[in-house]
């Protein structure tokens, strides 16, 4: 199984992600289909690497991306921003596009909300 660290230009920002099961580069398919997991507030990609190995033996032609979120982790605070619920729905917008371009994308996120 692929666990395989990513540097994935978003918002200005390197943002520290890891990668298991489907690599496009040894399964021959170039886009598959993808699933984002996210932490949760004041957590990092560690609280979610069981559910990542699970999901990449349950489904094999699946990648699953797990990021730091910015400030978290091993991924940097986005400069001049406010680091909020409108800040963080915007970076996964843009984290999703950039590191799976082109292919089916699911996301599920554990514990993201703020008052």
């Amino acid at each position: 199984m692929t666990t395989a660290p990513l540097f994935v230009p978003t918002l200005g920002i390197e943002t520290r992600a890891w990668h298991y099961g489907a690599d496009s580069a040894t399964e021959g398919n170039t886009h598959p289909p993808t699933l984002i997991l996210v932490h949760g507030f004041r957590g990092d990609h560690h609280g979610l690497d069981a559910i990542a190995r699970g999901v990449a033996k349950a489904l094999p032609g699946v990648r699953t991306v797990v990021p730091d979120l910015p400030g978290f982790g091993e991924t940097p605070a986005i400069p001049n921003r406010e680091h909020n619920i409108d800040l963080y729905g915007e970076w996964l917008r843009a984290f999703a596009a950039e590191a799976a371009p082109r292919a089916s994308q699911s996301s599920a996120t554990h514990s993201v909300h703020w008052s």
